[in-house]
């Protein structure tokens, strides 16, 4: 699952990342829901799935379940 969302701690900053082998096909929503972001603009979709944050959270159950380091789980 990407990561697209604004980072918490640089307030300048735009993630969009993490695509795995889909950035190619990804790329114009990804860029628009970007530019939305960017523009302070309500997003096309709703993307707190893919909020940083809210990724992490995910990422560190799966490696609780899974017994394995959350950011080595693809």
């Amino acid at each position: 699952m990407p990561y697209i969302g604004k980072s918490l701690k640089c307030k300048n900053l735009t993630i969009a990342t993490g695509h795995a082998m889909m950035g190619w096909s990804m790329a114009t929503a990804t860029g628009l829901l970007v530019s939305e972001i960017i523009s302070d603009k309500k997003t096309s979709l709703d993307i707190k799935a893919f909020h940083p944050r809210q990724n992490l959270l995910i990422r560190i159950i799966f490696a609780v379940l899974y017994k394995k380091h959350p950011l080595v789980i693809a």
